[in-house]
């Protein structure tokens, strides 16, 4: 997900503090972070959920009946087999669906009595639906849990499903017609379907959804059918073959014009590549989404891993808010982005696209990972910069370093913090599943800045042969910080516990004063880490480095190692320093201060300055 929705968030519960009418959000993004409650003790943190089966496959069968109200009348089948030992007892996330019946069917092969679908006990309070096998599910048998329902519940916030109303007078049907769209990040996609709603499974699913024309219905994977019907009415069947998890299934409901960028001339033949817009918007989305094909050929290229779907396509949507998701293989985008130029989703265009590798093919298995996906595709955004810049390598490190300095100045101005208070950016600390998007340790700007200080110490050949090694490990499945640290580390043959510990698993980021003092041919630095400092809060160890600039316009690195609250490090280098640059390539995430410049040297002045 693109971090546009939750900068409107921040900035909606600014406006409540300051009086002036918003929705308030469900969550405090800089609330401090709880750890038991205080009336029981009881530890307030997250755990994966319990996987009691590994579930196979699903096929959800929607029929649009009503649009006002909207109505789907809907069938679920889910097959599933047990893990680790027999069960007797399945439990499904299910959120406000009006349950009509559940049924149960064993494969025919396996010993089992039950051949057929039967009915089966069940109990449902309106978020879990649990089922009671009079037979339990032995380890290796497969079965399948058929559940019809009704869905009448449409999220006004854009969680599960929303529906946009259309405008009767309008001159086209993409505005005359509602549009239904479905958001399952973090935990919403139970609000429409039956599932375990937590991103530690997978499965392949399909969807079969009847609209009346000219409606259409977009989904994850390829549209192996499209069938007119009596009555007006068309059906859509979309099957995703490989396995994803739940919050990343998708359904859009609209009329659209759709544009191909793929084909054999494109940068990638053999994909199709599609933008599904309003009608009328087909040629400007055509050039302002025309960079994707060659993003895609890009990110393989980097990642040494094949796009790893039938299809990519990207789905402006009316009434949709939350920047865009990158729900597998169809993301979902924000209304305007019908009408901005390519310079304008640009960024947002790579940071959705990189998802399909980062978030998609490899997914976090609890959200106290989620950097692993929200970091890189923030990070794909500064690549594709760095690409965009030619193969001038002056060009290509300003273009790339523009992009690290937006999440370096985000840090700097907002993250102040430190433990126990505020979670850091790998936490399970959190009071429910959104949270994690907004929390002051921001996976979309501190988790990107933590790849570019891997990028800088590592140097490029490790780094990215580091995550070619993650992303082999770990495609279609779930992923720890600890996966990919464990990766780097296999690489490199250096041990990355330190640097990770510091900066993903506390909070906060150093706070430098930094004095320099010179002698004509001798350079003194001090450097004071300003952070609060104590028990669980300990001074961070890093290499700090300054680039010094002479009188004679040359310039060279030198390097502090600070280990403690304060380093001080004075080098010889005989000839007059003019200015000196603190860390300019940003390879430490800190905040620092001048508080004693150059005297000047020479008559020149101190080009010193202050990053706060």
């Amino acid at each position: 997900m693109h971090p546009l929705f939750f900068g409107r968030v921040i900035a909606c519960w600014v406006l409540i503090l300051g009086g002036v009418a918003c929705a308030q959000p469900s969550f405090q993004p800089f609330a401090a972070v709880r750890r038991i409650d205080p009336d029981t003790g009881r530890s307030l943190a997250n755990w994966p959920h319990p996987r009691h089966f590994d579930h196979l496959h699903m096929r959800l069968e929607l029929d649009l009946v009503s649009l006002d109200p909207p109505v789907f009348r809907a069938r679920e089948t889910l097959r599933m087999t047990p893990i680790g030992q027999a069960r007797s007892q399945i439990r499904l996330d299910a959120v406000n669906l009006e349950i009509e019946s559940v049924r149960l069917r064993r494969t025919p092969d396996h010993r089992s009595r039950l051949r057929r679908l039967q009915g089966v006990t069940h109990t449902y309070d309106g978020t879990s639906l649990v089922m009671d096998l009079e037979v339990p599910a032995e380890v290796g048998e497969t079965i399948e849990v058929t559940i019809d329902y009704r869905i009448t519940n449409f999220m006004p916030q854009g969680q599960g499903l929303s529906i946009t109303a259309g405008d009767p007078d309008a001159d086209n049907d993409s505005a005359r017609w509602p549009v239904i769209s479905s958001q399952g990040q973090a935990e919403h996609n139970s609000k429409w379907f039956a599932c375990h709603d937590f991103p530690n499974e997978r499965l392949s699913t399909e969807l079969i959804v009847t609209v009346d024309d000219p409606l259409q219905a977009v989904s994850n994977g390829s549209l192996i059918e499209r069938r007119k019907l009596p009555g007006g009415r068309i059906r859509f069947h979309w099957l995703q073959s490989q396995p994803h998890v739940n919050y990343l299934v998708t359904l859009v409901i609209g009329v659209f014009e759709r544009v191909e960028l793929g084909g054999p001339d494109s940068a990638r033949p053999g994909l199709p590549i599609g933008v599904w817009a309003s009608i009328g918007r087909g040629e400007h989305v055509r050039e302002s989404f025309g960079e994707t094909p060659a993003m895609i050929a890009y990110f393989e290229r980097l990642f040494d891993e094949p796009y790893p779907w039938d299809k990519y396509d990207q789905v402006i949507t009316r009434g949709f808010d939350w920047g865009a998701m990158e729900n597998t293989s169809a993301t979902t985008f924000y209304p305007a982005a019908a009408y901005q130029s390519r310079e304008e989703l640009r960024d947002i265009v790579a940071h959705e696209l990189a998802h399909q590798w980062f978030g998609d093919l490899v997914t976090c298995k609890g959200w106290d990972h989620l950097w692993l996906n929200e970091g890189w595709a923030s990070y794909a955004e500064a690549l594709w910069n760095e690409e965009m810049a030619g193969d001038d390598p002056a060009a290509r490190r300003s273009a790339y370093l523009a992009t690290v300095a937006e999440w370096a100045s985000a840090q700097r101005s907002s993250n102040f913090g430190g433990s126990p208070e505020q979670a850091p950016l790998v936490s399970n600390l959190y009071p429910n599943a959104d949270e994690p998007f907004m929390k002051v340790d921001n996976p979309y700007t501190k988790g990107p800045w933590v790849l570019h200080m891997l990028r800088m110490g590592l140097g490029d050949e490790t780094f990215f042969a580091g995550t070619r090694l993650y992303l082999d490990r770990m495609r279609f499945d779930q992923a720890e910080t600890a996966d990919f640290r464990r990766a780097l580390e296999d690489v490199s043959g250096r041990s990355l516990e330190r640097f990770f510990e510091q900066w993903c698993h506390r909070p906060g980021i150093a706070r430098l004063d930094v004095g320099l003092e010179s002698d004509g041919s001798n350079l003194s630095v001090e450097v004071m880490q300003t952070q609060r400092i104590d028990a669980l809060n300990p001074a961070y160890g890093f290499v700090l480095p300054l680039y010094v600039q002479f009188a004679d316009g040359t310039g060279r690195y030198v390097y502090v190692n600070v280990e403690g609250p304060t380093a001080r490090q004075t080098f010889r280098l005989g000839r007059p320093v003019v200015s000196v640059k603190i860390d300019p390539n940003m390879t430490v995430a800190a905040g620092y201060n001048i508080v004693r410049s150059l005297e000047p040297a020479g008559g020149a002045e101190s080009s010193a300055g202050t990053k706060q």
